[in-house]
């Protein structure tokens, strides 16, 4: 579905949030937000001081909680997907090419065993 019929859908309509004091008429068109809206949202449980740590982050950095966490996630995606890893990888052996090379008695006994089982 796209976004504009998304957005046409919650035009008009109306809900009511209920507080401790009393119920407050809401109009969603008011209160839509697509960045959000579309978005899957979640309840996570945090330590207190990391929680604050982002807090004070996301106010220096000028995002909103929401987007501090989601480029943190991303981060931490990316630092930890296959082609991540396999890109660093290889960065490190284009660098220094003869890092990656076994020692000369080990490549030869390898080689000695790879003689002794057929294929």
């Amino acid at each position: 579905m796209a976004r504009a019929e998304i957005t046409r859908m919650w035009v008009g309509l109306r809900a009511t949030c209920c507080s401790s004091r009393r119920g407050v008429a809401l109009d969603l068109e008011q209160w839509y937000d697509d960045r959000h809206t579309l978005a899957m949202k979640t309840a996570i449980s945090i330590p207190d001081p990391v929680f604050e740590a982002a807090e004070r982050l996301a106010r220096r950095l000028g995002k909103s909680r929401s987007q501090l966490v989601t480029d943190a996630l991303r981060a931490y995606l990316e630092r930890y997907s296959d082609e991540a890893i396999t890109r660093r990888i290889n960065e490190i052996v284009d660098a220094d090419p003869d890092a990656t090379k076994l020692d000369p008695g080990l490549d030869a006994l390898q080689l000695e065993t790879l003689r002794k089982v057929e294929w």
